[in-house]
């Protein structure tokens, strides 16, 4: 392991990947401080979230992927343990259990489950054979160690987040290839499980998210209220936006959850299309560059962790976009880099500095 340093972090970094992600780390913090105006404290907390995910990228960034895969299976039975302690013990706020209060923080296993998940089934299929597809037995023995922990996700209850990590895996399964027989098969399996779940498994405001999002005017003071005014305030920023703290829905209250889901509604009504566009820029160059490595690397489980990286960034981003301009349910995912929250922050970085020491490394497989 080389030296954890910050000199050494710039010496063998790409620098635009850091530079990115600072720039957009700043436009979150902007965002943010004028989406808590009343609050400082939280954006001093969020401060100091970034300053703490640093240290994290450092430390991941120094080590190897051999290293990282040899710690994600005691990091499962952790995160499978802190699931259940969040269902026996965990915080209650707005009637759903997602926290656990560890003193001097509040602590979302949820977020740290889609890296140890995600990372696992890279793993897993990094140690296939080059070009071998999986058949529905190889699928149903993954579905062993996913279904548990994403079905504690579910009871909280957190459909958004469960979700997105079936969408990621799903995601890393594809890159690798299934046999036309199995996909065939599976979306068979989906349509008839769709409505089953629409019956027994989705709560009553779940369901309500789902029908507003196909029309929200049909509750515009109820479940389609957010949606409603997320889309006024990105319209009403046209093209350079009404400026710092001066974004009426923000200023007024009248946009929900601000500071995490929404956070980009806040950022398009006060800098409008054009700062929208830049940071939708920063964000595809972000995701660019990882997917590149993921070409570039010569190692497969390299190339796995990469493409699990990207996953992340990508479908974090385009549900979240999607969900604020009402293409997609509203279903609670943050906006790495931008949105407020500790767990989600460190994370994020956590991703990205294995993406940074796989650069790093690029060359030595």
């Amino acid at each position: 392991m080389k030296p954890l340093s910050v000199f050494y972090v710039i010496k063998n970094a790409n620098l635009s990947f850091l530079f990115y992600i600072l720039i957009l780390q700043g436009i979150g913090l902007i965002s943010l401080y004028s989406a808590v105006f009343g609050d400082i404290s939280l954006f001093n907390q969020q401060l100091i979230w970034i300053v703490l995910s640093w240290f994290v990228f450092f430390f991941v960034y120094s080590l190897n992927a051999e290293i990282i895969s040899k710690v994600l299976w005691p990091l499962f039975w952790l995160n499978l343990l802190a699931l259940i302690a969040v269902y026996l013990i965990g915080k209650e706020v707005y009637s759903v259990k997602r926290w656990l209060n560890l003193g001097f923080f509040y602590y979302q296993p949820s977020e740290t489950l889609k890296l140890v998940l995600l990372l696992i089934t890279a793993e897993k299929i990094a140690r296939r054979p080059f070009g071998q597809a999986f058949n529905f037995m190889e699928l149903m023995k993954f579905m062993v160690f996913i279904i548990p922990p994403v079905v504690l996700v579910l009871l909280q209850p957190d459909l958004g987040t469960a979700g997105i990590i079936l969408i990621m895996i799903v995601t890393l399964i594809l890159f690798n290839g299934v046999e036309g027989k199995t996909l065939i098969g599976f979306f068979i399996v989906f349509l008839i499980s769709a409505p089953l779940a629409w019956k027994h498994v989705l709560k009553p405001y779940q369901k309500a998210r789902v029908t507003s999002f196909i029309d929200p005017l049909n509750d515009p003071q109820g479940t389609g209220y957010n949606v409603i005014q997320s889309k006024i305030a990105i319209g009403s920023g046209q093209l350079f936006g009404k400026g710092w703290k001066q974004g009426t829905q923000n200023k007024l209250q009248f946009l929900p959850e601000r500071h995490t889901d929404f956070i980009f509604s806040v950022l398009s009504e006060e800098y409008g299309f054009m700062g929208s566009a830049f940071t939708l820029l920063l964000f595809f160059l972000v995701i660019f560059f990882i997917f590149n490595l993921a070409r570039q690397t010569r190692d497969r489980l390299n190339c796995y962790f990469c493409l699990a990286v990207g996953s992340f960034l990508l479908w974090h981003v385009v549900l979240n976009l999607a969900m604020t301009m009402g293409l997609f349910p509203v279903v609670g995912i943050p906006l790495p880099l931008l949105s407020y929250g500790g767990s989600h922050t460190v994370t994020t970085m956590a991703f990205l500095g294995l993406a940074g020491g796989i650069y790093k490394n690029k060359d030595l497989f």
